[in-house]
């Protein structure tokens, strides 16, 4: 930028609905997410879980972007294409897959959605939860309809140090655990986006994009919970008196230095933190319709050069919608064993950790087919100067920082496990090392790097 430019806001104005609603699980249904539980049914509620919809459209096109994040854990394949069903029915967006974006949140201390074995407790009330969290999206998106204004969303970057590195190697040991390193750095990039009605000025909504698991609760917690996005979502919304919502980023190898904990109020101080950080990243924000210009200078005490806010100058791009997805190939690795030997792996375990395991691999495994080449998908969107990258894996956090650093000028918005269930892509660094991200994948060394090429050459 030239010294003397005017600072524009990366932003987007156009005609946005926000709809926020409960997905709370009922107490009673099968909600372990942890291997290490010694219980399949939670037996209290720490917070409530949300649904948020938020409808985008430019004016000169009638066709919506719709963005969804859901406060659930995981989804299997039957769940997602229900709610990607629901999405397009309440959107008549049939052929425009490329404008739906559904996120999940990821949190560890709640209902997966998904099928499992009718022995287990608490299985029972999976699909009928599935059907009410259908339900409401479809309630969401028409809410988010008629909430329809015209708005400005404006986005700006930040900081927060709650997410630390998750990759801690036990040199006895010979492996890499999955807990708090303190000896590695972490990318504490937070990116926030206010959602303002231009006809009052009021706050719709904030959107917040950060990489950071949510496993602060482990398996001795027996709440059903957000874990710390319940917390942050609940004080942000104190102070802005609207609908927020956490679309989880690369966070891969990221999650809070207190983790597994079986008490929520550890949950609650981390979800502050975060919240505390956003809150800040909002005060700092250029307000709606405003850019700030250089001023001049003065002579005072010392020479001054100053800058003041002025009406921000619309440009074109500022109202500007596009929605398009990125093809790429991965390799699935030589040694992956077929859905059928998980499948005898699964049956034949008789260890309730190790059958847990082998149980989420079979799933993992039947969406990929025979290989070796696997196409994938990435949503890619452009809401203004604003653009956002989403897919259904688990990217580490090479992923967002590479691309970024790539596109300096871009504010790109990254969404991990979206529109469907993929699998972690690790460093080629890291596939020396006996590591879960490493070892659960399906794919080849190289894969996490095939899929940064394909979004920075997408720009």
């Amino acid at each position: 930028m030239n010294s003397t430019d005017s600072i524009v806001p990366h932003c987007f104005i156009g005609e946005v609905g926000v709809a926020q609603l409960d997905i709370t699980p009922p107490l009673g249904i099968y909600s372990r997410c942890w291997g290490a539980a010694k219980f399949d049914c939670a037996s209290g509620i720490h917070r409530e879980q949300k649904l948020t919809v938020i409808l985008i459209k430019s004016k000169r096109d009638s066709e919506p972007l719709l963005l969804v994040n859901l406060e659930v854990p995981w989804m299997d394949e039957d769940a997602w294409r229900s709610m990607l069903d629901k999405a397009v029915h309440e959107t008549a967006l049939q052929s425009k897959p490329e404008r739906i974006i559904m996120n999940v949140s990821h949190n560890h201390s709640s209902a997966p959605i998904e099928t499992i074995e009718s022995h287990l407790e608490g299985s029972e009330l999976i699909q009928i939860y599935k059907t009410q969290v259908v339900n409401t999206l479809a309630e969401a998106i028409q809410m988010a309809k008629s909430k329809c204004c015209r708005a400005q969303i404006t986005a700006d970057t930040g900081n927060c140090n709650l997410a630390r590195n998750r990759d801690l190697k036990i040199e006895e040991k010979g492996s890499v655990y999955c807990g708090f390193n303190p000896e590695k750095s972490a990318d504490d990039t937070l990116l926030v986006m206010r959602i303002t009605d231009l006809s009052n000025g009021s706050i719709m909504g904030t959107i917040v994009n950060y990489a950071c698991h949510p496993t602060t609760l482990g398996w001795d917690n027996r709440d059903l919970s957000p874990d710390y996005i319940g917390a942050m979502r609940s004080l942000v919304e104190s102070q802005t008196q609207a609908p927020c919502c956490l679309l989880q980023g690369a966070s891969g190898e990221l999650g809070a230095r207190q983790g597994h904990q079986g008490d929520v109020n550890v949950a609650d101080k981390q979800g502050r933190q975060l919240a505390y950080a956003v809150l800040s990243c909002l005060e700092g924000m250029i307000e709606h319709r405003q850019q700030i210009d250089f001023a001049g200078t003065i002579a005072s005490g010392a020479d001054l050069a100053y800058w003041k806010p002025v009406e921000l100058k619309e440009r074109l791009g500022m109202t500007k919608i596009n929605a398009e997805l990125v093809d790429f190939n991965l390799i699935l690795k030589d040694d992956l064993p077929t859905a059928e030997a998980y499948k005898e792996l699964y049956l034949n375990c008789e260890d309730r950790v190790q059958k847990e395991r082998f149980r989420r691999r079979l799933k993992g495994r039947l969406q990929l087919g025979e290989g070796p080449n696997v196409l994938q998908k990435m949503w890619k969107w452009q809401i203004g100067s604003i653009s956002f990258l989403a897919s259904p894996f688990e990217w580490y956090s090479d992923f967002q920082m590479a691309v970024r650093s790539a596109l300096p000028n871009e504010q790109i918005i990254i969404c991990n496990l979206s529109n469907g269930n993929g699998s972690y892509l690790v460093p080629e660094s890291m596939y020396g090392e006996v590591l879960y991200q490493k070892d659960i994948s399906p794919f080849k060394k190289g894969c996490l790097e095939i899929s940064i090429a394909a979004a920075i050459q997408s720009f």
